[in-house]
């Protein structure tokens, strides 16, 4: 059984259709309904919108050519910066196609800044607005789609709103089309999601500074949930991670210096050769060498040459928790003091290790210092290897402390202890696990107890040599 219609197109597309079933008549064959495009605007320069019939209007855009993400170029209208730009395209028909399938709105857009914003709202003839789609925030520097299903009941106008707050920022939009079919493959009828005026995030999940909406799980993670790496700015950064100096996220150290910015400011990259280029430059030149006879001198010499290359090396060395075993032997010449020339405990060993290695430390130290500094670890009161911290300021303090005792007719009781040699006695297992308790970990630990571990020393007595002995404290 089959059945025919009777009429012309224009019949069909009425509300009602005449069907007359006939039982002898057997149809075989498919039929292919493709959508219209009721709206297509490529804005090119010769003109804004495809259509004929169209009323456009532009304010506050400016005309781009632009990149596209495959390598392609194409028109697009960029807002122009403290004002609102405004786009609208009038009219969208209304027919019977129409109150049947809706309409697919699709377009371009790309937003950076924090603070900008972008709209599409529709306006019927009797001037009744509705915001049908809306964003703010971070979305990256690349285009991305933006679609809604909507069904009118009327003619509608389209207008696009966006406005720039921060310098050096964009909001564009490209290739705005609008087709008589629900839109498909995005799940919801407003994409994406979070553009969707009535959307909520709920409760259980985390909002991104961009109306993102994310698993909790991928908060503060070290990897970007949020496109606008909202998840990770506001994180404490765990002691295996760098915090980006101006974007404030979080990274993996292994990350650092490893030619590519992980951070949105590429501050990760940035320091890398600077920082061990002003090192070399610092070094003091009466230094010895160490067992590699690398002078001083010839690293200040060939430090525009040599930094980067160092800095290659000291990353590697963090990210793989290895520190060269060549840079743990130290020479050791031991100076007399006073008394007994035949007591060696009149003798007070000076250690000399490779400038290259002690370049590195100082800049393992500084960073270290800071966090120290940062996480508040140090008591108030210590004032040894502390900047800005010496033997005076721990007298002023005492003295202050005595005098107000005094001062209110309290007695003070005054206990020094001197320990002998106590930096050559540090038991290097009990200062693994201070490091431990006061926070570093993972990656950044390993690599403290590969620095303390199997360190030697050779001594050197008139041009003499001994055999390497391994140094267990100190």
């Amino acid at each position: 059984m089959g059945y025919i219609t009777n009429g012309d197109c224009q019949s069909i597309l009425n509300d009602t259709l005449n069907l007359e079933l006939e039982n002898s008549t057997i149809l075989v064959g498919s039929i292919d309904v493709k959508p219209l495009t009721v709206v297509l605007c490529r804005f090119t320069k010769s003109k804004w919108c495809q259509s004929d019939n169209s009323i456009v209007e532009v304010r506050g855009w400016r005309y781009v050519h632009d990149s596209l993400n495959n390598g392609g170029k194409m028109h697009s209208l960029a807002s122009i910066e403290n004002i609102t730009s405004w786009f609208s395209y009038k009219w969208i028909p209304y027919n019977s196609i129409v109150s049947r399938t809706g309409v697919c709105m699709k377009f371009q857009f790309k937003m950076t800044g924090n603070n900008n914003t972008l709209s599409l709202s529709v306006q019927t003839f009797s001037g009744n607005t509705t915001l049908i789609w809306s964003l703010h925030g971070n979305h990256d520097n690349i285009w991305k789609t933006g679609v809604i299903t909507y069904r009118p009941n009327e003619i509608l106008a389209l207008i696009f709103d966006g406005k720039i707050s921060e310098p050096n920022t964009i909001v564009a939009i490209a290739n705005v089309s609008v087709t008589t079919e629900t839109c498909m493959g995005h799940g919801t009828a407003v994409y994406p999601y979070f553009a969707d005026p009535d959307y909520k995030c709920a409760s259980d999940r985390y909002l991104c500074d961009n109306g993102e909406c994310i698993s909790r799980s991928l908060v503060c993670d070290g990897d970007k949930g949020c496109s606008d790496n909202s998840d990770e700015t506001y994180c404490q950064c765990l002691t295996d991670q760098f915090r980006c100096e101006r974007s404030g996220e979080c990274v993996n150290t292994r990350l650092l210096c490893n030619g590519f910015a992980n951070c949105e400011d590429a501050s990760d990259e940035q320091s890398c050769f600077q920082e061990t280029f002003d090192a070399l430059n610092q070094l003091n030149s009466r230094k010895s060498p160490g067992l590699d006879g690398i002078s001083v001198k010839l690293l200040k010499d060939t430090s525009d040459v040599i930094a980067q290359p160092l800095a290659n090396i000291f990353n590697l060395s963090l990210q793989t928790a290895i520190f060269p075993d060549e840079w743990k032997i130290a020479n050791v010449s031991p100076v007399f003091k006073e008394g007994n020339k035949t007591d060696c405990g009149n003798y007070r060993p000076i250690s000399v290790i490779s400038v290259v290695a002690k370049l590195f430390e100082g800049l393992v130290y500084n960073q270290l210092r800071t966090f120290i500094a940062d996480n508040s670890i140090l008591v108030e009161q210590q004032s040894g290897f502390r900047l800005q911290h010496s033997t005076e300021t721990a007298l002023l303090g005492s003295t202050n402390e005595w005098l107000y005792n005094m001062d209110n007719g309290l007695i003070n009781g005054v206990l020094f202890l001197d320990l002998k040699k106590a930096f050559d006695t540090v038991d290097h297992e009990i200062l693994l696990k201070k490091l431990h308790l006061y926070g570093i970990k993972g990656t950044t630990y390993a690599w403290f107890e590969s620095y303390i571990q199997n360190r030697k020393s050779i001594c050197l007595m008139k041009g003499k040599k001994s055999h390497a002995r391994e140094i267990r404290c100190g």
